[in-house]
C-alpha cells in the first residue's frame, strides 16, 4: 500500500471514521461546553464477534500478525482523544492471545493517561460474544456515554448517547449511519 501510494502520488492515511458519528460529535460538543465539569475518567471497549472477523485475520501472510489492538483498539483510542480533546502521554497494558498458537493479539486491557490529567481504560477482545461496546466519559459534574455507536458492522442501528447531569438523565438514539460516507 505504501509503494502504491508513493508511486501514484496519493496520500495514504488511517481513517478514523468514529469521529464522524453524530453521537460522538454530540458527546464532544457537550464535553467542550464544560457543563459536566472537567474530564476525570473515560472508558472504551470493543468486542469483535467471531462472525464479524474477516477470514484474512487468521492468515499471517495477510494480517502480518496484526490483532485486535491494531484493527479495532486504535479506533477507540482515537475516539477517546477526539472526545476529550487530549493526547495520551502514558500507557500500561496487558496484550495477549487467548487462542493457543494464534500469531496475533486477541485480548488487550490498557490504562491510558492523558495530558489533561484524566485517565481511561481500554478493553478489546477479538472472536468473543458481542458486547455493548461502550464509550464513556465521566466528569466532575456528570457523564456522557454511548452504546452501540462503534459496533455498527455487527449490530442494529446507530446506537445511543446517555447524558447524566446531576439527577437529570437524557437519552438520544441514532439510526443507521454510514460513517465512511461522513468521513
Amino acid at each position: 500500500m505504501l509503494s502504491a501510494a508513493d508511486e501514484n502520488g496519493v496520500r495514504l492515511a488511517l481513517g478514523f471514521q468514529y469521529r464522524h458519528h453524530p453521537a460522538h460529535q454530540l458527546m464532544r460538543d457537550t464535553l467542550a461546553t464544560g457543563q459536566l465539569g472537567g474530564c476525570v475518567f473515560a472508558d472504551a471497549a470493543v468486542h469483535v464477534p467471531r462472525h464479524a472477523m474477516p477470514a484474512w485475520y487468521d492468515d499471517g501472510s495477510l494480517s502480518d500478525g496484526s490483532g485486535v489492538l491494531s484493527a479495532a483498539g486504535v479506533h477507540r483510542i482515537d475516539l477517546l482523544r477526539f472526545l476529550m480533546r487530549a493526547e495520551v502521554v502514558e500507557v500500561s497494558a496487558f496484550v495477549d492471545a487467548m487462542v493457543p498458537g494464534r500469531k496475533y493479539d486477541d485480548r488487550v486491557t490498557a490504562m491510558l493517561r492523558f495530558d489533561n490529567g484524566s485517565v481511561a481504560t481500554l478493553r478489546c477482545v477479538l472472536g468473543m460474544g458481542r458486547g455493548p461496546d461502550p464509550v464513556s466519559v465521566y466528569c466532575s459534574k456528570g457523564s456522557v456515554a454511548a452504546l452501540g455507536t462503534t459496533s455498527l458492522w455487527w449490530s442494529e442501528g446507530g446506537g445511543n448517547v446517555t447524558l447524566s447531569e446531576g439527577a437529570a438523565v437524557s437519552v438520544k438514539a441514532f439510526g443507521d449511519i454510514d460513517l465512511y460516507r461522513g468521513q
